[in-house]
């Protein structure tokens, strides 16, 4: 096989994964969709924190990272959950060693970096002022 059809492969593949992940994330119930995905969890939450949680869930569907988790959730149920059924004490002592390993790297030192919260603040700011104009009666001109 030559490097231009290996290209050709990778690329579509690539395609096809893309197309994929578009259409089952926008999909309630789907594996890639989430509880965030579906609106609202009927739950009653005070006008202010109702803000945050959908400036936060805004926030996250726009996040890069959002795409590797729904990749990683994908994978790990078409790859672990037949594996746990099967083997459930090889599934328990892998679970020991990754949480060892997760110990031993700390990777959480690395995750809160600024970045990683890159356009929150300004996802809130724009949800409350967005829902302060919604709110606002029509009748009445404020200055």
């Amino acid at each position: 096989m030559s490097t231009q059809e290996s290209v050709a492969r990778l690329e579509s593949s690539r395609a096809h994964l893309r197309d994929w992940l578009e259409r089952e994330a926008g999909r309630p119930g789907s594996p890639g969709a989430t509880k965030a995905d579906a609106g609202d969890d009927g739950r009653q939450w005070h006008p202010v924190a109702q803000i945050v949680i959908e400036a936060l869930r805004a926030w996250w569907r726009l996040h890069p990272l959002r795409s590797a988790t729904l990749i990683l959730r994908v994978a790990m149920e078409e790859t672990i959950e037949p594996l746990a059924r099967q083997r459930p004490l090889a599934t328990v002592a892998g679970a020991a060693a990754a949480g060892a390993l997760i110990v031993w790297i700390r990777p959480w030192r690395h995750v809160l970096k600024p970045a990683l919260f890159a356009g929150l603040l300004s996802q809130l700011l724009s949800h409350a002022l967005t829902r302060q104009t919604a709110n606002r009666d029509p009748g009445v001109r404020q200055p």
